[in-house]
């Protein structure tokens, strides 16, 4: 009697303690489903953008990054970005808006603009990106062929849009410029540049997106 009611007591002691810890298995199934969960980019609109090349980056962008793309609630373009005597606005700084008005840090935001965008040292840019804080805007201003008083070709202004968008999240995730002028990571420094390259990422570049996107 005095044994069985050792060995029920011990019963007792190991149940209370099994519940008091958390389940291991279940904290690991818990980590590795955060861990193969897919990342999510954030397309946001800055001022009036076109639902039409949203919604085409929204389906072109995965097939790069292998990553859930959703387009955010829209943003006005911040005025303090804008530079009277340029015209233009600084990508530098609309990055920052962005960092303040993201929430969620597992989210990956790109910014989509039709302001013509600069940076101190540079006549214009299509674009920049922060990768510290994986932050990243785009300019369809000279995407356009209109803007050189051409006519409009939506095809090639969507390709041209999707390179940008590809080359900047690249930079995200920590990418540098390429000096394979096909690779989407080499440096544009004319609208020329984008046409000529792909909107794909050379071997290398690949390996490095992909290693990036599993930290």
């Amino acid at each position: 009697m005095h044994a069985r009611s050792t060995s029920l007591l011990w019963v007792y002691v190991f149940t209370l303690i099994s519940l008091m810890q958390p389940n291991s298995l279940t904290a690991r199934e818990d980590e590795k489903s955060m861990i193969s969960a897919p990342q999510t980019i954030v397309l946001v609109p800055l001022g009036s953008v076109d639902t039409g090349t949203l919604e085409y980056l929204k389906s072109a962008l995965p097939v790069q990054f292998h990553a859930a793309v959703q387009v955010g609630e829209a943003m006005p373009v911040p005025g303090d970005t804008f530079d009277a005597r340029r015209k233009q606005y600084n990508s530098s700084k609309i990055l920052e808006h962005l960092f303040d008005a993201r929430r969620d840090p597992r989210q990956r935001w790109l910014g989509v603009t039709e302001s013509d965008l600069f940076v101190p040292t540079l006549n214009f840019v299509f674009g920049e990106a922060d990768s510290q804080h994986h932050i990243a805007v785009i300019s369809l201003a000279r995407l356009h062929e209109e803007f050189f008083r051409r006519k409009s070709d939506p095809a090639l202004f969507h390709l041209r849009a999707l390179k940008e968008a590809v080359h900047e999240l690249g930079h995200s995730y920590g990418l540098t410029h390429c000096s394979n002028f096909r690779c989407v990571m080499f440096f544009s420094n004319s609208l020329a540049d984008t046409d000529r390259k792909s909107s794909n990422f050379c071997e290398s570049h690949r390996r490095e997106v992909e290693a990036a996107m599993k930290k």
